[in-house]
């Protein structure tokens, strides 16, 4: 095979394998931070839970076999003992944060309301997964619907203040 389409498929490939490699340095670390105890960070902060490292876990295989093109979070410990995924770019600022049986978060989008998530983290499944990527792809939020519940994730949208 030669030409334009020999190029276009070495770059999916290239672009495909360092999806995949992104994902697999967040999954490391994930399960890095169920190594954090009490006082992690000198302050007082709780120790992450293995349920917490367990229900991000869980949410990240839905989220990188899903079809949806989510991008890989930035992952951090808080200091409750929960994981945050955040997602931010020059148009959208996004946060899912994961505890022992609860997630919840929000999506803002330059100028538009913010959308709010939250939903059971131990059931975190497609439908999750596709109401959180219709958020962070969607070019106006403002004309959904304010409260949407598919599956076991509800969806809602305010007006920013």
């Amino acid at each position: 095979m030669e030409g334009p389409l020999k190029y276009k498929l070495n770059k999916a490939n290239g672009q495909l394998a360092s999806r995949v490699a992104k994902w697999d340095r967040a999954f490391s670390e994930i399960r890095g931070l169920g190594l954090l105890h009490d006082n992690w960070d000198g302050y007082g902060a709780r120790g992450v839970t293995i349920a917490a490292v367990e229900n991000v876990l869980h949410a990240f295989e839905v989220m990188s076999a899903s079809d949806l093109t989510i991008p890989v979070p930035d992952v951090c410990p808080t200091s409750s003992g929960t994981i945050s995924l955040t997602w931010d770019d020059a148009d959208t600022d996004a946060v899912l944060e994961f505890g022992v049986s609860r997630y919840s978060g929000y999506v803002q989008i330059r100028n538009q309301p913010i959308i709010y998530l939250d939903g059971s983290a131990t059931m975190f499944g497609q439908d999750d997964c596709a109401v959180f990527a219709a958020a962070i792809h969607s070019a106006s939020p403002s004309e959904t619907i304010n409260i949407v519940s598919i599956g076991r994730a509800r969806f809602d949208a305010r007006m920013a203040a």
